[in-house]
C-alpha cells in the first residue's frame, strides 16, 4: 500500500472506531452509580460546593496513558491488522481503568472540608439528622434501616429533592440474601395502592466483600462523579513513525451524602 496522507487519515479513522468499540464493550456496571462530567474547556475548576450545606468530598485523581508506534514500513507491508488488535486492547484497558477508578472511589472513606467523614451516623443538615452508614452486615433488618434513613431524610429535605433509593450494591457473598429481600420488597410494592414495582435494582460487584451500598442514582447527579479533563479518545502523533495513544486525566469523587448509604464494616 502506497503511503500518503490520505491513507494515514483513513487508517487513523479506522483505529479510532476500533478503540471506541472496544471501550464501549468493556464492563460498564460502574455507570449504574457513576456519572461522567467533563471539566470545562476553559479550565475553570468545578465548584467545591455544589449545593448549600453540602460540600464535595475528597477526590481520587488518576492518569492513564498508553501508546502504540506504527512504523511507516509496517503500514506499507500491510501489518496494520496486528496493530488493530493492540488498539482494541488499549480501548479495553481504558474502560477497565475507569471502572477501577469508580470502584476505588465507592469504597473510599473521604473526609469533607469541615473535618467530618463523608459516611457519618449523625450529620445535621437542613434541620434534620442524616445517617448514611452503619457497621451491620447485610440483612433484611439492615436493609430496612437504610431505606428508612434515606426516606426519612427525603421527607425533611423538601419536595424538590425527590430522593428515592433505587440501587442496591453487594458483593457475591450477599447476592442470594439480597435477591430474596428485593423479591419480597417487589411483592409488597406490587400489592400496595401506590405501587412502585422494581423500585430497587440489584448490582453484584466482585470487588465488594462485606460492604454494601444503597444508592439513589436515577437523578442527574449520581453518588459517584467522574470528572475528566476530556472524554477517552484515541489520538495520533506524527513523527518519524506514527504513534497512537490515549490519555485519561481527571478525578472521581463521592457527591452528596444523602444519595448513598454504606453498610458493613470496612475491609
Amino acid at each position: 500500500m502506497e503511503i500518503n496522507r490520505k491513507n494515514l487519515d483513513i487508517l487513523f479513522r479506522v483505529f479510532r472506531l476500533q478503540f471506541a468499540a472496544a471501550l464501549e464493550n468493556t464492563p460498564a456496571d460502574w455507570r449504574n452509580f457513576s456519572g461522567i462530567n467533563p471539566v470545562p474547556e476553559d479550565g475553570t475548576p468545578l465548584p467545591e460546593s455544589v449545593e448549600e450545606s453540602f460540600t464535595v468530598s475528597g477526590s481520587i485523581r488518576r492518569r492513564f496513558e498508553g501508546s502504540v508506534a506504527i512504523p511507516c514500513e509496517d503500514i506499507e507491508k500491510e501489518f496494520h491488522g496486528l496493530y488493530s488488535l493492540l488498539i482494541a486492547r488499549m480501548g479495553c484497558e481504558t474502560g477497565r481503568f475507569l471502572r477501577r477508578l469508580a470502584i476505588e472511589c465507592l469504597l473510599s472513606s473521604p473526609v469533607q472540608p469541615d473535618g467530618s467523614t463523608f459516611f457519618h451516623s449523625a450529620r445535621v443538615s437542613h434541620g434534620r439528622t442524616l445517617c448514611n452508614t452503619c457497621e451491620s452486615e447485610f440483612s433484611g433488618k439492615a436493609f430496612a434501616i437504610a431505606l428508612d434513613e434515606m426516606a426519612n431524610y427525603r421527607e425533611g429535605y423538601g419536595k424538590t429533592s425527590c430522593i428515592s433509593p433505587n440501587l442496591l450494591i453487594v458483593g457475591p457473598a450477599n447476592k442470594r440474601a439480597a435477591s430474596a429481600i428485593l423479591r419480597e420488597l417487589a411483592m409488597l410494592e406490587k400489592s400496595a395502592v401506590n405501587s412502585r414495582e422494581g423500585v430497587v435494582r440489584l448490582l453484584v460487584m466482585p470487588e465488594l466483600g462485606k460492604q454494601w451500598f444503597l444508592c439513589a442514582s436515577e437523578g442527574n447527579v449520581k453518588p459517584v462523579s467522574m470528572r475528566l479533563s476530556s472524554l477517552p479518545e484515541l489520538v495520533r502523533v506524527n513523527g518519524a513513525g506514527c504513534a497512537y495513544g490515549v490519555s485519561v486525566r481527571g478525578e472521581a469523587l463521592l457527591t452528596f451524602p444523602h444519595l448513598i448509604f454504606r453498610g458493613g464494616a470496612e475491609e
